[in-house]
């Protein structure tokens, strides 16, 4: 398919690619991986032929299509969106536009018909063969796959924003059907949903695909084979994310102890040099050791490394103080704009160390609703409480909106602590790979991964009780992303999170906040028991419903007993929700109030514990009758919660078993 021989790549102070010979074989699918400025992207723009090695050589075969997601999003902006997928499909859109032309010609008065006729009667022939029937219902599957709606089709480009810009070109790139197809972290500002659908149809693909991605999940799903990309090499390993991930821990043994049994041979002979190289006696045979530990070390050096020694940002996140025992109450939250409601009837409350992972469809309003708790944006209506002692650190989407560009790194670090803190400074920031005159780069220059670094060190400085988090692992490699998550599951605090990482999101999350227009669905456990619980997965179900008919062997039309069996199905299921409802109702009333009771003991609480450090003074001195009279309240108070939470507790248990029993 593709060759590349002894190819090399050089950057001012960087060797990205050096010598690297790689087969790239027909009809398999390749996952790109690496740290990043490694050379991934490199890679796909030697394969694509957008760029060209300083040395070797980059073979094709004659005549195969190399197909490469298009970065101008305003090429078709006057063109409806499933024209502009249908276009990727060149010959076939070819003919349609000769056909359209011919069809208006042929309404002429002067038209010679019977000619024009025979033209479009071959053209019709041709476009038949090719299935060219089937281009427009191709095309608005693809578009639905990608998260558009049937009265979108029609829609002009201009219409949609450049992330859904960027779907539309990727649909065109889809309908081609190239023999190559390169994709540069596809799955980039696209929901959940998008993401399954994405890597089911890529899986599904014949031709031959070269995938860079971070998302370790998807390319478990659409990969044969990885390609390692680490000290200027290219190492190829048979098989998915996670056998890659097993066969290189292997081989880094293996290396290791080869290694450490040379470097033992090579001391025990430096030591008889040493010891014998200035006797005469033994001059001869200091010498044959001395060239033995040169050919040694010559072979050691030359010796091509799997396991190379990659340095990646470390995360460590503490807290300062521990919060109380319940983190947030969140009640009939709405947000709208204008008079476009995003959401409306969010209600969920948080417990000290929950780990709550937001799902839902792109648009619904993740972000925004973490803005509204993390107090970067207000709500249309409803309320939101948090407890006491919570403390918050929050990892925005987008850091520009919260990083000052003029500010350097160092300096935004020590604003944050008065200067006080300037060793454990410079260790959060060695630790985050940020060193030297790194740490002297204003915000305004940097890349998205330090950006997002910069945050991360902030949060380690200030070490919060409570973390909102939306796309953290936006912008990291596959080593930080790991990283990062190994020090959140070790984190002691609370965590509000976004991800459409499928791995970060199944690793970390405790509880799924499932997000729709009109309501919230609360669900205890990881993400795949939120997806075995729910019987309406709404990312499997989207993605069933939206998969493209090509990867379909049969179409089978559904028998009228087969569809009154479901419907017969779906009303018994309806009914048993009805009960469940009816179950749930009075204890989910119950359970509220409690929480109600909560939030307003806790707000006195936090009264109380000002106005003890801060008494009123009466003729110059502190009043301690009324700092006594506060301290029993305390204590009553005290004594309240610890009741309400243990009433608190039976009642989401016995929730929680009505629920585990549908």
């Amino acid at each position: 398919m593709l060759t590349l021989q002894k190819v090399s790549r050089v950057f001012p102070n960087q060797v990205v690619l050096d010598k690297v010979t790689l087969h790239i074989k027909k009809g398999v699918h390749y996952g790109i991986v690496g740290m990043n400025g490694t050379g991934k992207s490199t890679l796909l723009k030697l394969l694509a032929g957008v760029e060209s090695p300083d040395e070797g050589s980059v073979d094709r075969r004659a005549g195969s299509t190399v197909g490469v997601l298009e970065q101008d999003q305003f090429q078709y902006d006057h063109i409806p969106i499933v024209e502009v997928a249908e276009m990727g499909n060149a010959v076939l859109h070819d003919l349609k536009v000769k056909m359209d032309a011919l069809a208006v010609k042929m309404q002429s008065p002067d038209a010679d018909i019977e000619k024009l006729g025979m033209e479009f009667a071959h053209l019709q022939a041709d476009f038949d063969h090719q299935e060219g029937y089937t281009l427009r219902a191709r095309a608005e599957q693809m578009l639905m796959g990608l998260g558009f709606a049937v009265n979108d089709m029609e829609r002009k480009l201009s219409e949609f924003s450049g992330g859904y810009k960027a779907r539309i070109l990727l649909a065109k790139l889809l309908m081609g059907e190239p023999d190559l197809l390169l994709l540069d972290e596809p799955t980039n500002h696209l929901d959940l949903t998008t993401i399954h659908w994405l890597g089911d149809y890529i899986k599904g693909m014949k031709q031959t695909v070269v995938v860079v991605s971070h998302d370790r999940e998807f390319l478990n799903l659409t990969s044969d084979h990885i390609l390692h990309i680490a000290a200027s090499r290219i190492t190829d390993y048979t098989g998915n994310y996670d056998e890659y991930r097993r066969m290189y821990a292997i081989r880094a043994d293996i290396e290791s102890k080869v290694t450490a049994k040379a470097e033992d041979r090579i001391n025990q002979l430096q030591r008889f040099v040493d010891q014998f190289g200035a006797k005469a006696s033994k001059a001869r045979q200091a010498q044959s050791k001395a060239k033995m530990i040169q050919k040694m070390e010559d072979e050691l050096e030359g010796l091509e490394r799997v396991a190379v020694v990659e340095k990646a940002p470390t995360f460590d996140f503490g807290q300062r103080i521990q919060s109380t025992e319940h983190i947030l109450q969140v009640k009939g939250l709405a947000k709208s704009y204008d008079d476009e409601m995003i959401f409306e009837n969010v209600k969920f409350a948080l417990r000290r160390g929950d780990r709550a992972a937001i799902v839902a469809p792109n648009g619904v309003g993740k972000t925004t609703l973490l803005k509204i708790l993390a107090g970067v944006q207000p709500e249309t209506e409803g309320s939101y409480h948090w407890g006491h002692a919570v403390e918050i650190g929050y990892f925005a989407q987008q850091q520009k909106e919260i990083l000052p560009e003029a500010m350097n790194i160092f300096d935004y670090m020590c604003s944050l602590s008065n200067g006080q803190l300037m060793p454990r400074i410079r260790t959060i920031l060695g630790r985050l790979m940020f060193s030297g005159d790194t740490v002297k780069k204003p915000m305004g220059v940097l890349s998205g991964g330090e950006l997002s670094r910069v945050v991360f060190g902030q949060i380690m400085l200030q070490q919060p009780n409570t973390l909102i988090l939306d796309e953290p692992t936006n912008h990291l490699d596959m080593e930080s992303r790991e990283n990062l998550l190994a020090a959140l599951k070790e984190y002691p605090g609370t965590i509000l999170f976004v991800s459409h990482d499928q791995y970060f999101l199944d690793q970390l999350a405790t509880r799924i906040i499932r997000l729709d227009r009109h309501q919230t669905d609360d669900y205890l456990g990881g993400y795949q028991d939120y997806l075995r619980k729910n019987g309406m997965d709404y990312l499997g179900h989207v993605v069933a419903e939206s998969k493209p008919t090509k990867h379909r062997e049969t179409t089978q039309v559904e028998s009228k007993e087969g569809s009154v069996s479901k419907e017969g199905q779906r009303k018994e299921r309806a009914a048993e929700r009805a009960k469940v409802n009816e179950r749930l109702k009075p204890l989910q009333k119950e359970l509220a109030a409690c929480e109600e009771k909560v939030a307003t003991l806790e707000a006195r609480l936090k009264e109380i514990t000002h106005t003890m450090a801060h008494p009123k003074r009466v003729d110059g001195k502190t009043d301690w009758d009324s700092v006594a009279g506060l301290g029993k309240e305390k204590k009553q108070i005290e004594t309240d919660l610890a009741h309400l939470e243990a009433e608190w507790e039976q009642l989401q248990k016995e929730i929680e078993a009505i629920q585990a029993a549908v």
